[in-house]
């Protein structure tokens, strides 16, 4: 039961303006933009302060939402490309014509001369700068970037166009990949790295396996709970996965369910995946892969053992990572500091490891078979067009990070031990890879780039950071001169409705995070806003609610309390947690089971669906899925949530 509220007449007068108005979603927005650029602004002397705010809130006026997840993020990458590549900054057009943009040219002339060249100064760490002058251009530097990226990654709807050209791209890119044969000019590399992960995967064959079924959904229909039963089968993985070993609850099971097997199952020669267009950011769409059930189960079985086998390899552990980022954030961090780290990023990384290059550097292997065979050949575009993928696995695949980063990092050893001649386990010293995110010494660049783009993977010039001025990216991490300028990003759009449990809990958290970069006004707003919609939410303690500015600047809710609530020296408040809460009059009790007091507030549940199953399929889920859920017959809904009040820990 929500709390009763005594909201007075001046909060009632706001929010009867707010929901009386239309277009509330976009006036959140501009009010909450205005308030962070006001904030921002307050910080200076100078008199281009009104001219900025002048400049902002006509732009925004005329462009609308636009301005904030459009233009100002194309502000945002030409200053990020210029500090990355020591370049000169090429001005959007929106910004002026000059070489200094027009907006926030005080803080840009902090780092750029009138030509729009880097100062000379700034290059190897600013030796020259005092304490203080390198702490105002850090301050700019995160200043910059917080005002053009805070919506960049706002999840808004996209037109058909936007989906045409995503569609078009991702079959481009598939259709481009060469076939690597004896004739790759980096053929000597492609037969060392096979040797090398020969003997890496010695031993794993992947027959001892756990299938399980992943989260998302699957190209062959089946949902929650109907995932129990498998209605296609595919030659090529029964050859390798026998349906009775694999699919089924042992013989028993098999027997007894004979019948739905034997009308309801379907042998098919070609696996097909199908495509779909989730949101990403502001530019468009995410294409996601969706697998055939038969395969994704399979998938999931192989990729916990690979993937366990990599972090505790000698050669990949602590090199090649999937669980924790934070040794590539780590690395970034210090090599914005001085150390000798180049971070480099993969263009369309999982699209361009081409199955030609999966054969060629897995076919040495025991598990060769079993990766090829747990593989779609082909995707469904949402047109309907059946396309033969040329690529090993699409993103959505259980199977692409790990086989990719797999790939990364042994082309990119093996690079380095033929060009530099270094031994194998010197060579690992030098790379580092999460996924796409590769972090390399920098005189491993050249060799590296070289022969990637002969098996046809690219780097994202504007994305690798290999310049003097030390800004270096990665796993989330944006680092300048040894400072985390990593600005908070809105994902989640606003909501009208106090049912969004995911819009409650991403702008409770996006409160808290950009209060904790100074910018305490704009987390009021945002707390009126929300607190408008959902009641009012109790203050957390610091113990309950730590700020962690070291990787990505966001609050992390710790297992002490789940609980949604505000940290107090975020929204700039120095009184306690236990204060402000019986100021606002919250429900307290104490309780004698856990001998602790608790306030009474807003948590989040998965939704669950409970279905009647016999006994064979029941087993089958709970014995892949382990004990996670111990109600049988109870399935946990993938990403549905709802709002909860409860106690709780404050």
């Amino acid at each position: 039961m929500k709390p009763s509220v005594d909201w007075g007449f001046s909060i009632l007068f706001l929010e009867a303006v707010i929901y009386m108005n239309s277009n509330i979603e976009e006036s959140f927005y501009k009010d909450v933009a205005k308030t962070l650029i006001s904030e921002v602004l307050a910080h200076d002397c100078e008199s281009g302060s009104a001219r900025d705010f002048s400049f902002f809130e006509t732009s925004l006026e005329q462009e609308g939402i636009e301005f904030l997840t459009q233009t100002l993020p194309s502000l945002g990458k030409a200053f990020d490309k210029a500090l990355a590549t020591d370049g000169q900054l090429i001005v959007p057009e929106l910004f002026g014509s000059g070489p200094i943009p027009c907006f926030l040219s005080e803080r840009f002339q902090l780092f750029f001369d009138a030509t729009g060249n880097l100062f000379s100064y700034l290059m190897d760490g600013a030796p020259s700068l005092l304490p203080e002058d390198l702490a105002v251009l850090k301050q700019s530097c995160r200043e910059i970037r917080q005002v053009c990226y805070l919506w960049y990654k706002l999840e808004l709807p996209y037109d058909k166009k936007t989906s045409e050209e995503v569609l078009a791209s991702f079959v481009e890119t598939d259709q481009s990949l060469p076939e690597i044969g004896k004739d790759n000019p980096s053929h000597f590399i492609i037969m060392e790295a096979r040797k090398v992960i020969s003997r890496l995967l010695a031993g794993f064959t992947a027959v001892d396996i756990q299938p399980r079924h992943g989260p998302g959904a699957v190209a062959t229909g089946e949902k929650g709970p109907s995932k129990a039963y498998f209605s296609h089968m595919y030659r090529s993985l029964e050859a390798e996965y026998p349906f009775y070993e694999y699919f089924v609850s042992g013989a028993n099971g098999l027997c007894d369910d004979y019948h739905l097997w034997d009308m309801g199952l379907t042998l098919e020669d070609e696996p097909t995946a199908k495509v779909v267009l989730v949101p990403k950011d502001s530019r468009g769409p995410r294409l996601i892969s969706c697998e055939p059930l038969a395969i994704q189960w399979i998938q999931q079985g192989i990729m916990n053992p690979l993937v366990k086998l990599l972090e505790r390899h000698w050669l990949t552990k602590g090199h090649v990572n999937f669980t924790c980022q934070r040794v590539n954030r780590r690395l970034a961090l210090e090599a914005s500091a001085g150390a000798n780290w180049y971070t480099l990023d993969l263009k369309d990384a999982s699209d361009r490891v081409s199955l030609s290059l999966v054969e060629r550097l897995f076919s040495g292997c025991e598990c060769y078979r079993k990766l090829i065979a747990s593989r779609s050949t082909c995707t469904r575009l949402p047109n309907g067009n059946v396309v033969r993928l040329k690529k090993y696995a699409p993103m959505g695949s259980a199977l692409c990070f790990p086989v990719e980063a797999l790939v990364f990092f042994v082309l990119a050893i093996c690079s380095i031990c033929k060009d530099l001649g270094l031994k194998l386990s010197q060579a690992r010293e030098w790379v580092y890879v999460y996924g796409d995110d590769i972090i390399l010494h920098p005189l491993a660049k050249e060799c590296v780039v070289r022969h990637f783009s002969n098996v046809g993977l690219l780097f994202n010039a504007a994305k690798c950071c290999t310049g003097r001025i030390r800004f270096r990216e990665s796993c989330g991490c944006d680092a300048f001169q040894g400072a985390d300028v990593t600005p908070v990003r809105f994902r989640i759009r606003w909501c009208r409705s106090n049912k969004d449990a995911n819009a409650l809990a991403s702008w409770v958290s996006y409160a808290n995070s950009i209060g904790c970069l100074g910018y305490v006004k704009t987390a009021r707003l945002i707390q009126k806003y929300v607190e408008l919609l959902f009641g009012e939410l109790p203050f957390l303690s610091d113990a309950s609610l730590t700020c962690n500015l070291s990787t990505i600047g966001e609050i992390v809710q710790e297992k002490r309390t789940s609980l949604l609530g505000w940290s107090p020296s975020s929204l700039g408040i120095t009184k306690s947690a236990r204060e402000l809460n019986r100021l606002r009059r919250l429900r307290y009790r104490f309780s004698r089971k856990v001998h602790r007091a608790e306030v009474f507030g807003p948590t989040i549940q998965a939704r669950h669906s409970k279905v009647t199953w016999e006994g064979w399929a029941e087993l089958l889920r709970r014995t892949s899925q382990g004990s996670s859920e111990k109600i049988p017959g109870v399935f946990t809904v993938p990403r549905r949530c709802f709002v909860k009040w409860t106690w709780g820990a404050e």
